[in-house]
């Protein structure tokens, strides 16, 4: 009966999205709350269920699984990663989906455990407020710009050539060119001014713009 096989990945599904959002709903009230946003929200619950989705029609076909292994080696994500504690809550979300697909428990529990990390820090800090440091607290070392374009005439390399630290050029798999071009600002205002001046040229195709700390 496949109806049956089918309808029992609603319950993995339904515990990996719980799992994932109740990660960054704990993180955001606790400890940061910029996580509270849709954006982020959505990847709470989109990430397990697409790990779970893969991890299950993998398990199951060897050939399927090495073809899937193939296709995400030549993705190559270009969105900066802002710290390595998005990275690990990311990575926690994938490591849900995974094992979700083994246990709903497993996922669930790591959830939970998670969450109470959250929790006992916002608790620390209550208690001993000086022995963290604060995000807030990190004094700026200024600001970096990255900046993905096509332009082959470099009008943006040479009019900020001042501020330029890095320079990669790419090619995708349909032989685009590609510039990213890394500039070191003194402040956000400086930021903000570049990137209006920019912010309307068609040949940009993304702007990122972070502090840099000590």
């Amino acid at each position: 009966m496949p109806e049956i096989s089918n309808i029992s990945i609603i319950i993995p599904v339904i515990v990996c999205s719980i799992s994932g959002i109740l990660i960054y709903l704990v993180h955001g009230f606790f400890l940061n709350r910029y996580l509270l946003i849709q954006n982020n929200l959505m990847i709470s619950i989109i990430l397990p269920t697409v790990a779970l989705v893969i991890t299950r029609a993998i398990s199951t076909n060897f050939f399927l699984s090495l073809g899937m292994i193939g296709a995400l080696s030549i993705i190559r994500y270009r969105t900066p990663v802002k710290s390595a504690y998005e990275l690990s809550l990311l990575f926690a979300l994938i490591t849900i989906g995974v094992v979700g697909n083994v246990n709903p428990k497993y996922a669930l529990g790591l959830s939970i455990f998670i969450s109470v990390i959250g929790i006992c820090f916002y608790i620390f800090n209550k208690f001993f407020p000086k022995m963290l440091i604060n995000n807030n607290e990190i004094r700026s070392k200024g600001v970096e710009m990255i900046i993905t374009t096509n332009d082959q005439k470099n009008n943006i390399l040479n009019k900020y050539s001042e501020f330029v630290s890095s320079i990669e050029d790419i090619e995708n798999e349909r032989s685009t060119k590609k510039t990213i071009i890394i500039l070191n600002l003194r402040n956000i205002d400086e930021g903000r001014k570049i990137r209006e001046e920019i912010i309307n040229d068609e040949s940009i195709e993304n702007i990122s713009v972070s502090p840099k700390y000590f």
